[in-house]
């Protein structure tokens, strides 16, 4: 049954019209177009966000006691930072090294920071890899865009046009040769099948006309050889 289904499926497809058979080629590709293409993003960007946690799980987080605060000295290329508690009592001493660590994130509540916290800068090899994956999220709709269509205009042209005008180009050959004796095998219903059927219609009148003069011809040479007697 499910095979019934499908070739009815294909025959109705087949035999659409050539304008409509454009229309859905191009439907079909550009929905397997923007599924491929919406996969293809979601996979860079679980690969960038896995990239991304991969530096947060080596965060330095150094917590500011209630009521605390903390000092901050600025050079070119480093701070210098200090925590104090409540009692202006130092708790720790830390040092930010911008050419290895991402600049300070730090966290405010009300009134006061509660905590900083330091991240490592991206290896060279993983920022590559970083900024080549956003360049692929930005082309990859319109690349696989125009990929697919391109596979759309061959497939339909391979399958509406290529066959029909191949037999025609043979048929007319065969025609230019007075060979008369074939048939056009498409047998779909569009613009281009009721080309081959009128091509035929001509042939068969043609070859109906050739065996008619042939027998005349055939008739008035057997009374000419009757007469002849």
């Amino acid at each position: 049954m499910e095979k019934v289904r499908r070739k009815n499926s294909r025959h109705y497809i087949d035999n659409m019209s050539i304008k409509n058979s454009f229309v859905f080629y191009a439907l079909i590709s550009l929905v397997i177009g923007i599924v491929i293409g919406v996969i293809s993003i979601t996979l860079v960007d679980d690969y960038r966000i896995n990239l991304n946690y991969k530096y947060e799980d080596m965060t330095t987080r150094y917590d500011i006691p209630e009521n605390g605060s903390f000092t901050a000295k600025y050079n070119k290329d480093q701070t210098e930072y200090t925590i104090y508690n409540a009692s202006e009592k130092e708790v720790c001493n830390f040092v930010v090294d911008y050419q290895k660590e991402r600049p300070v994130q730090e966290y405010i509540y009300p009134n006061h920071v509660s905590y900083i916290e330091v991240s490592p800068k991206f290896t060279k090899h993983d920022r590559i890899v970083d900024s080549a994956l956003g360049v692929v999220n930005i082309v990859t709709i319109p690349i696989v865009l125009s990929i697919s269509m391109i596979l759309c205009v061959t497939i339909f042209v391979n399958r509406k046009l290529v066959r029909p005008i191949k037999l025609l180009t043979n048929a007319y050959r065969k025609v230019e040769n007075n060979e008369l004796d074939f048939t056009l095998p498409y047998p779909y219903k569009d613009e281009m099948g009721r080309l081959c059927l009128a091509f035929e219609k001509m042939k068969n009148c043609l070859y109906q006309n050739n065996q008619k003069m042939i027998r005349q011809f055939t008739e008035q040479r057997r009374l000419n050889a009757a007469f002849s007697q």
